[in-house]
């Protein structure tokens, strides 16, 4: 999906990079997998068509509150902001060798001073396409120093920094 809209006289672009939601999505090992059940249909008599949907939250493509790693007084996904979630976006791609994302990883690179938004495009796309419909337990991941690393660049007043990447439990102290 592509989007145009205007803000402050230039043109920009919008990309939709959510994963289509199917029965066949991967889901994080141990999550429930999402089920789709019609329960009202026209073509048996039903005024219109309605399905109920059931799932993890944590399916697709979605954002992690900082409640969902930290817990206790961290802000749930209610608490933030939309506004944060959209606008320019600097897209990183990182070589396929990368397995975690570290400061070592990120410095040689070069992220422009004042990123607000970073994406992280990585071999993980490989993972849903075609018929890859299960969980890759080596996904490439961004270790805590890494988030650290990109907090401590973000500009002041920015409002934080959302990055795409998810932090494997494991290395929950690297």
């Amino acid at each position: 999906m592509l989007i145009y809209f205007k803000r402050h006289r230039r043109l920009m672009r919008t990309y939709d990079i959510s994963l289509t939601i199917t029965p066949d999505l991967p889901t994080w090992p141990g999550d429930p997998k999402l089920v789709l059940e019609r329960f009202s249909k026209m073509e048996e008599g039903a005024s219109c068509n309605v399905t109920q949907i059931s799932a993890c939250v944590h399916i697709g493509t979605h954002v992690d509150a900082p409640y969902h790693y930290l817990g206790g007084q961290a802000k749930t996904i209610d608490q933030i902001p939309l506004n944060i979630l959209t606008g320019r976006t600097y897209v990183l791609q990182l070589p396929d060798e990368v397995d975690l994302i570290t400061p070592e990883v990120l410095i040689p690179l070069g992220v422009p001073p004042r990123t607000r938004r970073l994406l992280f495009k990585t071999r993980n796309s490989a993972c849903w396409s075609g018929e890859n419909n299960h969980f890759h337990e080596d996904f490439v991941a961004i270790s805590r120093k890494g988030r650290v690393y990109r907090q401590s660049r973000d500009p002041p007043g920015g409002g934080g920094l959302f990055i795409r990447g998810a932090i494997r439990p494991t290395w929950a102290n690297t």
